[in-house]
């Protein structure tokens, strides 16, 4: 989980460094990309022990960065048309979309009845934040219909790269989600490469303080962040991974405090309150009953001597040993 919450507090930056950069939506979210792929590929030397990704675990990959793209290419429009605030809170409606998807799935994945109380606990603190600064939209149809397509490219991206994640190994290593990364980094590039070039081509930033936002961009959000993130969700369920990434919005208005001298309002303070509550909420483990602590005890001891002895034990099955 540390991985996953360390992930999430770097690609908060990420609207700083948008909003400190001159450089057009597009253009910015191709050098991300870019910049991304340089940074994996430079640390495949130093991350060792990685398993080779499998022809289907690669298409995969890629089809999760042509997800992110495509989400980044939805939620920058609708920025322009309804207002960041809104954008985001329709992008972050994600965390519904994965955990239907996880309750549809079954097994292991299946949400708790606790996560269907914090998921919409935590949007509505969102929607409190939002609303403290809400605007008019000047065209309100189809940027929701962008901030809801944003939100279900943001969705299959993360439901994608929890596939690719966990069979790409059980070590949840560094290694192993920079490679994943690696991928996913080069096929969201090649669709924003297609969108920037059908509009004339990207935007060269120049030596200057654009220059250092773009490589801070793409190494540390796009390379370093989603590498933890990829990481941390090969033991999470992917709707828990979603549920902790609305931190992203919620720390990215602290650093719009402390950093631009942003004055927080009442509404917006219940509103940060109410959504990393709710966070807690859904992330934390329900307490267990003496008899199911016990229980689980007794069935990993007997799944112990099983797995040492491979053996048949009275009224068990035996357990093969491969």
């Amino acid at each position: 989980m540390y991985s996953l919450l360390s992930g999430a507090l770097i690609i908060s930056f990420a609207p700083i460094l948008v909003r400190a950069s001159t450089l057009p939506p597009d253009s910015m979210a191709l050098y991300r990309l870019l910049m991304g792929l340089l940074w994996c590929f430079a640390l495949l030397p130093f991350l060792k022990g990685a398993q080779t990704l499998s022809p289907r675990q690669r298409r995969m990959a890629l089809l999760a960065g042509c997800a992110f793209a495509l989400d980044l290419i939805c939620w920058h429009r609708a920025i322009h048309l309804i207002g960041p605030g809104i954008a985001t809170l329709l992008a972050n409606l994600q965390v519904l979309m994965v955990a239907a998807y996880a309750a549809w799935y079954g097994g292991a994945e299946t949400p708790r009845q606790r996560f269907w109380l914090a998921a919409p606990l935590a949007l509505s603190g969102l929607g409190l934040i939002v609303s403290a600064s809400a605007q008019p939209p000047r065209q309100l149809l189809p940027g929701l219909l962008l901030g809801l397509a944003a939100a279900t490219a943001y969705a299959t991206y993360l439901i994608l790269l929890k596939h690719v994640s966990v069979s790409a190994g059980s070590q949840a290593s560094l290694a192993e989600g920079n490679r994943v990364m690696l991928w996913v980094a080069l096929g969201g590039m090649g669709l924003m490469s297609g969108v920037t070039g059908l509009q004339g081509g990207p935007r060269w930033p120049g030596v200057g303080p654009d220059l250092l936002y773009v490589i801070l961009y793409g190494c540390l959000v796009q390379g370093l962040a989603w590498t933890l993130i990829a990481r941390g969700m090969q033991r999470l369920p992917g709707f828990l991974a979603s549920l902790i990434l609305l931190l992203q919005p919620v720390l990215a208005l602290l650093w719009d405090i402390l950093l631009f001298g942003y004055l927080l309002s009442a509404l917006e303070g219940a509103g940060v309150v109410l959504t990393l509550g709710a966070i807690g909420l859904g992330v934390s483990q329900p307490a267990r009953r003496p008899a199911e602590a016990l229980e689980a005890v007794s069935g990993a001891g007997v799944d112990a001597v099983k797995a040492v002895k491979g053996t048949d034990i009275p009224g068990e099955e035996a357990v093969q040993l491969h």
